[in-house]
């Protein structure tokens, strides 16, 4: 599945169907509120994969790539935040 353009309640609620744990891999371009997204997905059983900034007209985006791992996921608090993978590539950080 492919959700893009807005925001991450609102993709967190499109989400929020019974039917979420049958699909493999999501991806996912948010325009806010990253943190909650990424525990939802966490919370779902979905490993992030992949994470991209993109800034466009002046707004970060955040693009997210999620494997279905069937299991809960822990991040820690900074890594909800900032993002598990991009808090390791400073390059990303800005």
């Amino acid at each position: 599945r492919l959700i893009s353009g807005m925001g991450a309640k609102n993709m967190i609620e499109i989400m929020s169907s019974p039917y979420l744990n049958r699909f493999y891999k999501v991806i996912l371009q948010s325009n806010n509120n990253h943190d909650e997204l990424r525990r939802f997905l966490a919370e779902k059983g979905f490993s992030i994969v992949y994470e991209e900034i993109i800034e466009d007209a002046k707004k970060n985006y955040i693009n997210i790539v999620a494997i279905n791992a069937s299991r809960p996921i822990e991040y820690t608090e900074t890594e909800y935040e900032f993002g598990p993978l991009l808090i390791k590539d400073k390059n990303n950080l800005s």
